[in-house]
C-alpha cells in the first residue's frame, strides 16, 4: 500500500464569511480510493518548466466520507501569481498545473459556503477539499 499522509487542515479562520474547509493530501495515490476519475483539466497558459500538477477532489463536508461534488467552480492563484479557473467534473475532480509554492484557492457552488484557503503545492500531488453546506436561513435574507 502506498505511503499515505494526510494534511487535515481545518481552516478555522473565516475569511469574509468563508466556510470551514478541510484539505487532505495523498502523494501519488488517488483520493478518494474508489473510481478512476481523471479530473477536468483547466485551461492554463503558463510556461511548462518547473510546473507542478495538482489534482483536486472536492467533497461534501458533512462527514469524513463526503460525497464527491461536481460543478464546483475552483479558482486558484499559483505561487507565480498566475490565475486559473476550472470546474469539477462528474467525479468531483479538477486538475491544475502551475508554479510550485503556496497557492490560493476559492471554491464555490450554489448551496455551499464559498471557501477560501491557501495550500503549499511543492510537488505534483492529489488532494481533497471539503465544502460545507450553506446555511439556508442566511441565504433567504
Amino acid at each position: 500500500m502506498k505511503n499515505k499522509h494526510y494534511l487535515a487542515i481545518l481552516l478555522s479562520l473565516i475569511m469574509g464569511g468563508t466556510a470551514l474547509t478541510a484539505f487532505a493530501q495523498d502523494d501519488g495515490a488517488k483520493i478518494p480510493s474508489f473510481g478512476s476519475a481523471m479530473g477536468q483539466q483547466a485551461n492554463q497558459l503558463v510556461p511548462s518548466q518547473d510546473q507542478v500538477t495538482l489534482k483536486l477532489y472536492v467533497l461534501d463536508g458533512r462527514s469524513n466520507n463526503g460525497q464527491l461534488i461536481s460543478g464546483v467552480t475552483v479558482a486558484i492563484m499559483d505561487a507565480a501569481g498566475n490565475i486559473f479557473e476550472g470546474t469539477t467534473d462528474s467525479n468531483g475532480a479538477v486538475v491544475f498545473k502551475g508554479q510550485p509554492g503556496t497557492w490560493q484557492f476559492v471554491l464555490s457552488k450554489e448551496g455551499y459556503k464559498t471557501a477560501k484557503m491557501a495550500y503549499n503545492v511543492t510537488k505534483s500531488q492529489t488532494a481533497a477539499a471539503y465544502l460545507q453546506e450553506a446555511d439556508w436561513a442566511q441565504m433567504k435574507s
